[in-house]
């Protein structure tokens, strides 16, 4: 899902609506609007968030 930008985007969604806000906290001050204003750095943040807090593990 991480290279699709619609699953990027998906999982960044899911995030916000799941994850607690000291979560949401740490990948910046306002999460919500920057995935709002599409800023790629803050959403794949947010998608990584959502796929630590399920168990899987990235690689680079």
């Amino acid at each position: 899902m991480m290279d699709a930008p619609a699953g990027v985007d998906l999982l960044a969604f899911r995030a916000l609506a799941n994850q607690n806000i000291a979560a949401l906290s740490s990948v910046g001050p306002d999460p919500m609007e920057a995935w709002r204003r599409g800023d790629e750095t803050v959403t794949r943040a947010l998608a990584v968030l959502e796929l630590r807090s399920a168990g899987v593990r990235l690689t680079d």
